[in-house]
């Protein structure tokens, strides 16, 4: 990871026009309880990231308290929260990306995203 990030993941998730969110958005009305939700990502078929997201080291209410003590979180703020277990970074023999992989998301049974 690049000193100049001071060694923190989220930094590269903040340059401007950059932010690997999508294809939907959802309020607290269509989920009203988002620590029922688990994540799957695969790369080429293989499962790399398999974890629910009541797994995180602080709720999303304590981030949002959190974030909000310094920042102004306005109506339609994306908060990034980070990634389980999986990435290449993490792995004795990294695999990372390469041209012509098919990276695919899937979030519970309602959302699949397929990215190539």
């Amino acid at each position: 990871m690049p000193e100049r990030s001071g060694n923190q993941h989220g930094y590269a998730k903040s340059f401007e026009k950059f932010a690997p969110i999508g294809p939907v958005l959802c309020s607290i009305k269509a989920i009203p309880d988002p620590s029922t939700l688990s994540l799957i990502t695969g790369v080429n078929g293989e499962v790399r990231q398999e974890a629910k997201l009541d797994d995180l080291i602080f709720d999303i209410p304590a981030i949002i308290i959190h974030l909000s003590r310094g920042t102004t979180l306005r109506k339609g703020t994306v908060i990034m929260t980070g990634t389980p277990g999986g990435v290449a970074a993490g792995m004795k023999s990294p695999l990372w990306l390469i041209d012509g992989d098919t990276v695919e998301v899937k979030i519970s049974s309602m959302v699949r995203s397929r990215t190539r």
